[in-house]
């Protein structure tokens, strides 16, 4: 039986049990020995890969990529999780990559404002530069907080001067921040959320606004799956609207699963141990 770490679980590890419950939920007989056969590697190896008791070679981790279909943060975070530094067909290179952490990121990931800022990057004309006037007018902030932000962003060189233009770029083309964690910036950040959206009831009208809700019952050890299928419809949603063409204003989306029902909180069945959330600088940069 395999047993799941919560925090300390790497993530090469936590994809590939995450990947093996899945399939275990489709065939409640598929076995270890079967998943070691569909990824190309001997089932004593995969026993110790997937209690991080051994890592996966290179090769072995290229063929487990394609398997598992990951998407390109997914193959990111994958490889960087073994520590191999590399690019290949659909993986960005690691440097285009920036994962932030609450103890020197506190309030880039607990306040709206930054990577509202971040977003507003990719909204400019290619001749137009960040300024505060500009973040001020479109995010509705006083030009003071709107310079703290600039300073705050440049001295964690999340941005930076282009030296040919001078002007504003990107220091990462992508942002991430942990999730499943017990985070206060995090907390901090949902909160935001909510009164954000709920400030936007009245003064968006509807044809710029979706608001949604369903009510429906469910086992509370599905809560893992419902994760999995959560994650995987942002992901689709980020890649589709931010390759969009035209002009482009900044959004935001939150998703919020919860229990209305008090009940004695049952073992879940996890899917997910150490889930990343993309910050997409458009909630991942």
């Amino acid at each position: 039986m395999i047993n799941y770490q919560s925090m300390n679980t790497p993530y090469y590890a936590t994809k590939l049990l995450e990947h093996f419950e899945l399939k275990r939920r489709i065939n409640s007989r598929y076995s270890l020995r079967a998943y070691a056969r569909f990824l190309g590697v001997h089932a004593s190896s995969l026993s110790h890969i997937l209690s991080a008791k051994r890592k996966p070679t290179l090769t072995q981790t290229n063929r487990i990529v394609r398997k598992l279909e990951l998407q390109n943060k997914e193959q990111f975070l994958f490889y960087g999780s073994l520590n191999y530094t590399i690019a290949g067909p659909n993986i960005h290179t690691l440097d285009e990559h920036k994962i932030i952490s609450e103890e020197k990121h506190y309030k880039v990931i607990a306040h709206w404002e930054y990577f509202a800022v971040l977003s507003l990057l990719d909204t400019l004309a290619p001749n137009q530069n960040l300024t505060v006037d500009h973040i001020s007018k479109k995010l509705s902030l006083t030009a003071k907080h709107a310079q703290t932000i600039i300073d705050d962003l440049a001295f964690l060189n999340l941005i930076e001067k282009d030296p040919a233009t001078n002007r504003w770029i990107k220091g990462y083309k992508n942002i991430y921040s942990t999730d499943e964690i017990h985070s206060e910036a995090l907390r901090n950040s949902y909160r935001e959320g909510f009164k954000l959206a709920e400030s936007k009831i009245d003064s968006v009208g509807i044809e710029m606004r979706d608001f949604s809700w369903v009510t429906l019952a469910v086992s509370p050890k599905k809560m893992g799956l419902a994760k999995e299928l959560i994650k995987n419809f942002r992901n689709t949603f980020f890649e589709i609207l931010e390759s969009s063409e035209g002009e482009k204003e900044v959004y935001r989306i939150n998703i919020q699963f919860f229990p209305l029902t008090n009940f004695n909180e049952p073992k879940i069945e996890k899917i997910n141990n150490t889930k990343h959330n993309r910050q997409y600088t458009g909630e991942m940069s």
